[in-house]
């Protein structure tokens, strides 16, 4: 655990307790990371899409594969 200044330190207790071997503590594995990264990704598509710029671009087809995307990101990813 780190009892030292959160604001000063927060990066290194982050890394200390992801690479801890403690039970119960969360660890980051390349499963967990791309399904975070398709959130994220699909957060950015979703905000894209709503401010205009997708029809504006003519990427609207972005809509439909992150659509068709997430119920396998959800089955296999997480």
């Amino acid at each position: 655990m780190c009892f030292i200044s959160f604001f000063f330190h927060l990066e290194y207790c982050i890394i200390q307790q992801a690479n801890s071997y403690e039970p119960g503590t969360v660890r980051l594995t390349g499963d967990t990371m791309a399904f975070y990264s398709f959130y994220a990704i699909a957060i950015v598509v979703l905000v894209l899409h709503f401010t205009g710029f997708l029809r504006r671009n003519r990427l609207e087809w972005l809509v439909l594969v992150l659509a068709a995307a997430t119920f396998p990101a959800v089955i296999f990813l997480k």
